[in-house]
């Protein structure tokens, strides 16, 4: 059986090292940096030229229930903690810091856990004076953080109601929310930054979650983040039939989880992609997977076992592209030209930065005349396409003219 080709953030740095000819440079040279810098700039910017089907993934959220047992005393100022509130019995949700409560019917925003039964409300939103004991209460979660690379989604789908619920603009959510602070069954949803969670988006449901329940969602996300360029301290071993790596002299951490491991078929060389070291020399890997798990600094798992015992041997790790290799290729490999093109306006003209973008363009229309995958629309036929500008004309997305 065939394995996916896999390429990896090395590779495509390799790429531009030989389209450029910056081999044999030391690696924290200007030029190196340029190269590393327009991949990581392609890999960003290539999910916006199009909508790519690679792309569109299903996600879920699922919400949790209410708390509203026991009763509590809210101490305003003086107490241990200032804006103190204390459940009289039971303990408070471990992540009560993400939660609002409802106190004689006002909803205030918690600032922090400070124990099982001692939580802290923010200072500008409180009931002002202390609240006696014996007070009943509801906390409750609305805001769920999406995924760090999702972009866009379809709406959610209530999976036991078996509906979809309304997206409200982020500009309305207060009006919405008017007389429907209360937790219930949610009609409606949001997207926002709610303030919790740096540069990254959550989903506000309208109103509260009232129980824990599942909502599904089409939605469109980012590539796989690129975390390790190259790795490749000390040597590892793994025995034939298990998925263990084990390292000698290594730091593996929980950054590699999903990244590339090369194995070399000694200890003199490290292993090269696939097409030979940009400085010459020609080591190939005798066999890659993927990192699972990092059990320690010294030990990791792999998706599946090597084929063969390996004892002591050189490696490599680097993050690998999250691109469709038959369908985006070619387009990320000239977007990454480009932009070192665009990073060294010294070396490079202008009417060689304006090429390049010409072949960007050519390339991103045969990338997506590639993303059509299905022939039932009447788009594709046996004949194929007639012409490359048809393509642009009938394609879901316009060419982007500003790359």
């Amino acid at each position: 059986m065939a394995e996916q080709p896999l390429f990896t953030f090395q590779d495509a740095v390799d790429h531009v090292s030989d389209v450029f000819d910056i081999a044999g440079l030391d690696a924290t040279s200007k030029h190196f940096r340029a190269a590393k810098r327009a991949v990581a700039d392609a890999y960003r910017d290539i999910v916006r030229l199009h909508e790519w089907s690679y792309y569109e993934r299903h996600g879920q959220i699922t919400t949790e229930a209410e708390q509203s047992s026991s009763t509590i005393t809210y101490d305003h100022t003086g107490g241990t903690y200032e804006r103190m509130v204390t459940i009289a019995a039971g303990t408070w949700p471990t992540n009560a810091r993400y939660m609002h409560i409802i106190i004689e019917s006002q909803r205030y925003k918690v600032a922090t856990r400070e124990s099982s039964t001692v939580i802290t409300l923010t200072p500008d939103t409180n009931p002002g004076a202390d609240v006696a004991a014996g007070t009943s209460y509801n906390i409750f979660r609305s805001v769920y953080p999406l995924p760090v690379n999702f972009r866009r989604m379809s709406p959610l789908i209530d999976l036991k109601n078996n509906w979809m619920l309304k997206y409200i603009p982020p500009g309305k959510v207060m009006h919405a929310l008017v007389g429907r602070y209360q937790p219930q069954d949610p009609d409606s949803f949001t997207i926002r930054n709610q303030g919790d969670f740096y540069g990254g988006l959550s989903v506000e449901m309208l109103p509260p979650p009232s129980i824990a329940r599942t909502y599904d969602f089409a939605g469109e996300f980012d590539p796989r983040a690129l975390t390790t360029y190259k790795y490749n301290t000390g040597t590892v071993s793994s025995t034939a039939g298990t998925t263990t790596v084990t390292g000698s002299a290594t730091v593996f951490a929980d950054a590699h989880i999903g990244d590339v491991i090369r194995f070399a078929k000694d200890s003199t060389d490290t292993p090269d992609g696939l097409y030979g070291d940009p400085g010459g020399t020609d080591t190939p890997y005798v066999s890659q997977r993927v990192i699972l798990a990092v059990a320690s600094t010294t030990s990791v798992t792999i998706d599946a076992s090597v084929p063969a015992t390996i004892s002591g041997v050189n490696y490599s790790i680097s993050s690998p592209l999250d691109i469709p290799t038959n369908d985006m290729m070619n387009l990320f490999q000239r977007m990454c030209e480009s932009g070192y093109r665009n990073l060294n306006p010294r070396e490079c003209g202008i009417k060689e930065r304006q090429e390049a973008r010409m072949e960007v363009q050519s390339a991103l229309i045969l990338a997506m005349r590639a993303d059509v995958h299905d022939r039932s629309d009447g788009l594709y036929d046996r004949s194929g396409w007639s012409t490359l500008d048809d393509l642009a004309l009938r394609g879901t997305a316009a060419v982007n003219s500003s790359i």
